[in-house]
């Protein structure tokens, strides 16, 4: 006997009226809800940011926060996975070890401008020695405030030293390729703050691989066999809440500098010496260009400036921040402190322009020959690649775990 075709037809229709609200809803409500939390958070997001004026947060929308969310949900489960492969107990000396008051610290974390600048007791924690000391967040715009890992700054007591230092700062920007980039400073004979990687484990949790850097202060120059003076320090005027509605180039406000070194002496030269310098930048006759001159290291800068192409980031060096100049008492003298270079493909199309200072002193043919002796030599021997290469390639196998994770992690 054939079947009616109107038999299966009627379960169809019986099959499809059984499907009622409660079951639309619990289809529906999942994904809805997921989406929901989305856009909530990534409103939320985008609000925080609306709190910087600087160049990070007004990039910020809430269509690439809403994106960014979206792609940490679905890398939660990998996330998780290479976070089960890191030992945090592992006996390494490089791992940074901290405890910090959870209130305290997911109070700093919250508020982006919560606390900024203000020291957190921490204890600090080396092997079997427990040492008391403080963190705080550290950074000069929105970049270091508004992600997952933040950038902080550690101390300890005077009496005590933590791995060799008393001040250390932790940048969490690009590790892996900065920290190449900042190590082979010194490679070009620059007064450069000695830089590594190192994993943090944060009140018994991991947070990260990060970049341990020197904080330039007086100790740094007892570290480089320099002299006490001076150190000028332009690096704040991307900081709204400081700086707001105050014009921010560094090489036409001598106002926006401090000193993180001072020259004590009754006879030594104040910051006078800084404004003197700033006036020779931007002047516009050849006396100007003469004092200039006179007040630098040509070979110097020429080393700084080979560097910074060879590194590809000859802009990081702004005319907002990352300015750092030692005046040497004995010679009067100005020297650059490169500390956050970057290592960038030289095409990549810069967001900032060079800063006024290279732009003044490559106007000399002295300047301009040394640079390319210096591009010739370091090219020639391929000295600069081999050590890149061998630095980046240690690293990575002393702590593949750790940077496995935080690359599933930002991505």
């Amino acid at each position: 006997m054939i079947p009616s075709r109107s038999g299966p037809l009627r379960l169809t229709r019986r099959a499809r009226s059984s499907l009622g609200l409660r079951d639309v809803i619990l289809l529906t409500a999942p994904p809805l809800l997921v989406v929901g939390y989305l856009v909530a958070a990534a409103g939320s997001d985008y609000y925080r940011a609306l709190q910087f004026d600087d160049y990070w947060s007004s990039s910020v929308s809430v269509e690439q926060q809403f994106l960014a969310r979206a792609t940490g949900l679905f890398k939660a489960v990998p996330a998780v996975r290479a976070q089960h492969r890191i030992d945090t107990e592992k006996d390494d000396a490089g791992v940074v070890r901290l405890q910090v008051d959870p209130k305290l610290l997911d109070g700093a974390y919250r508020d982006p401008q919560l606390g900024w600048g203000k020291w957190m007791s921490a204890t600090l924690i080396e092997g079997d020695r427990l040492l008391p000391g403080d963190v705080r967040k550290r950074g000069d715009n929105s970049v270091h405030w508004l992600t997952e890992k933040k950038t902080l700054t550690v101390r300890t007591s005077r009496a005590e030293l933590y791995k060799q230092y008393r001040v250390f700062g932790l940048s969490a920007k690009e590790v892996l390729t900065s920290y190449v980039a900042n190590r082979l400073a010194r490679e070009f004979k620059l007064l450069a703050p000695m830089t590594t990687v190192v994993p943090v484990v944060l009140n018994n949790q991991y947070a990260g691989m990060y970049r341990f850097v020197e904080v330039v202060d007086e100790s740094f120059l007892r570290t480089v066999d320099r002299m006490p003076g001076n150190i000028f320090r332009g690096d704040a005027a991307e900081r709204g809440e400081y700086f707001k509605g105050i014009p921010r180039d560094l090489f036409a406000d001598p106002y926006i500098w401090d000193r993180v070194a001072r020259n004590d002496k009754p006879t030594a030269p104040d910051s006078g010496q800084l404004r003197l310098f700033l006036e020779d930048v931007n002047g516009n006759d050849f006396a100007s260009q003469l004092r200039l001159m006179s007040r630098i290291d040509r070979e110097e800068i020429s080393r700084l400036v080979a560097f910074l192409l060879l590194a590809g980031d000859p802009y990081h060096m702004d005319g907002v921040h990352n300015q750092l100049w030692y005046e040497d008492p004995s010679t009067a003298l100005l020297h650059p402190l490169p500390w956050d270079v970057r290592l960038l493909p030289l095409e990549q199309r810069p967001s900032t322009e060079l800063n006024d200072f290279l732009r003044a002193v490559l106007r000399d043919p002295w300047v301009v020959d040394g640079v390319l002796r210096q591009l010739r030599e370091h090219l020639t021997k391929a000295r600069w690649t081999a050590l890149g290469d061998s630095l980046a390639s240690s690293a990575w196998r002393r702590f593949h775990a750790e940077f496995a994770y935080d690359s599933v992690r930002k991505q």
